[in-house]
């Protein structure tokens, strides 16, 4: 198997933003995100939920990813972070 069919996903917990400036820079990366309650189900975009173990911050989810365009969306997503202050 190789990069380009490997399917995958990320949670990535932060701190230093708050989860709606968070999904603002996502969303304009280009990249579907939503705040939503915390939850186990798998989404078709990328979902920012609270996390007991993390405070003044949360987790973002990720829908199956795939292959170079999944890496490619978790690379914004990362940025989006960042770009937060997070």
């Amino acid at each position: 198997m190789n990069i380009t069919s490997r399917k995958f996903g990320v949670e990535i917990e932060f701190v230093g933003a708050s989860r709606d400036d968070v999904n603002q820079k996502v969303n304009s990366k280009g990249v579907r995100c939503r705040v939503e309650g915390y939850n186990h189900t798998t989404r078709s975009h990328w979902k920012i939920v609270t996390d007991a173990s993390v405070r003044g911050g949360g987790e973002i989810v990720s829908p199956i990813l795939e292959g170079e365009a999944g890496m490619r969306d978790l690379k914004k997503v990362c940025e989006a972070l960042n770009e937060a202050g997070a």
